[in-house]
């Protein structure tokens, strides 16, 4: 009821207090992606009208109940990008890529080491060599995982490779006796 008559509040007049409001309604109601998916946008709509200070205000709130969150600290380097803090900038950007390594995604730690070239080189190459050496060994580990999964199925499951009469694997059902 309340997180409605907020929700309408938002949609009739863009007011950061009924956003917040509308956080907090979520965060009771244990609505926790909603409330940090409202306080992004909060943060982002800041960011965009130059009211940096109502920008760090959402983004802060965010990363005390969840810390970790890779798209919250990427608003907060935006911010600090627009606030011309370009060392702090570079710290946030160290901190994403290092998270999206540690969450398996190499692809936007590299993205933000390109970032980080300019102003700290030395950190962005021990952030890319971290990222390669963490995807050649999640490969190693596909690779062994993979073929450790085929050879480990259980009985009941019929796609279990399974030899011939003649030496071969097939894969599917296990061979039927003749009837005779």
């Amino acid at each position: 009821e309340i997180v409605h008559a907020y929700e309408q509040l938002v949609a009739l007049g863009d007011d950061q207090d009924h956003r917040w409001g509308l956080a907090r309604a979520l965060e009771k109601q244990g609505r926790l992606n909603e409330c940090r998916r409202e306080l992004r946008s909060l943060a982002n709509l800041a960011l965009r009208k130059k009211e940096f200070e109502q920008a760090a205000r959402a983004l802060d709130y965010i990363l005390r109940t969840t810390p970790l969150d890779i798209e919250t600290r990427k608003l907060q380097a935006d911010l600090c990008e627009a606030r011309e803090d370009r060392g702090l900038a570079a710290r946030k950007h160290e901190e994403i890529a290092v998270l999206s390594i540690l969450s398996g995604n190499v692809q936007d730690a590299e993205s933000h080491c390109r970032r980080l070239s300019d102003v700290m080189p030395e950190m962005a190459e021990t952030v890319r060599k971290l990222g390669r050496l963490c995807q050649d060994q999640g490969d190693r580990q596909d690779r062994f995982g993979g073929h450790r999964r085929r050879r480990h199925r259980g009985p009941g499951n019929f796609r279990q490779e399974r030899p011939d009469n003649f030496g071969n694997t097939t894969q599917g059902a296990p061979p039927q006796p003749i009837p005779g």
